[in-house]
Formats: structure tokens, C-alpha cells, sequence
């Protein structure tokens, strides 16, 4: 993801988290595969902020359908902006979330999750 999707990251922690329709709490690692079927829900998505910040959250997928052939380079899964804190409710959603869609060629999906501090900019 970097330098193709962002060209640095800073020092805070992410947290992405995917529920399952039968309860079951996936908690995403560096390099790990989302499955359709995982990624169905929107995932629970936590950060350290500090007071007064907000954040934009970009869900996208850089390598769909796959990392050998890109085509549909850079697919928008979700787009929050404006969100105070960690506190997704708050922001205005300009993209509602999709779930993971391959193609039916494709069978897995590496999608990243990108937060921006734009009390920063």
C-alpha cells in the first residue's frame, strides 16, 4: 500500500474489525484475505485521536480483482468524512459501504483502510 496508495503512514494505531452475520469478531492483521462473506458488514473501525480531531475514512481496494491484473485499480468500498474522533456515526457518509464484490474470476479481495487526520490540513 505504500508508496502506491499513500506515500507514508503515521504513528497511530488502526483497528479494523469485521462481525459476521452469526456473531463470529475478525480482527484484520497486516497482509490478511477478506473474503466476500467476511466483509459483508461494514467492519468496526478504531483509532487513537486526539480531542478535537476529525478524520476522513477511505475503504478502497488497490489491487481489485487481483495484485497480478489491477484493472479495476483503486475500487471504492466506503467514504466517511468529517468524523469527530473515532466516531463513525457522526460522519457524513459520501459513499455508502459495499462489501467486497469480486468478480466471480476472483476469489479473494485485499482491500486497505485508509484514515486521514483533516483536522491536519
Amino acid at each position: 500500500i505504500i508508496p502506491d496508495v499513500v506515500y507514508s503512514h503515521g504513528d497511530k494505531e488502526l483497528s479494523v474489525t469485521y462481525i459476521v452475520d452469526d456473531g463470529e469478531e475478525r480482527v484484520v492483521k497486516d497482509g490478511d484475505v477478506l473474503t466476500p462473506v467476511l466483509t459483508h458488514n461494514p467492519p468496526v473501525v478504531e483509532w487513537e485521536y486526539e480531542e478535537g480531531d476529525v478524520f476522513t475514512l477511505i475503504l478502497t481496494d488497490p489491487d481489485a480483482p487481483s495484485r497480478q491484473d489491477p484493472k479495476f485499480r483503486e475500487w471504492v468500498h466506503w467514504v466517511v468524512v468529517n468524523i469527530p474522533g473515532d466516531d463513525l456515526s457522526k460522519g457524513a457518509k459520501k459513499y455508502a459501504y459495499v462489501g467486497a464484490g469480486p468478480p466471480k474470476v476472483c476469489e479473494i479481495v485485499l482491500p486497505r483502510h485508509i484514515v486521514s487526520n483533516s483536522s491536519a490540513v
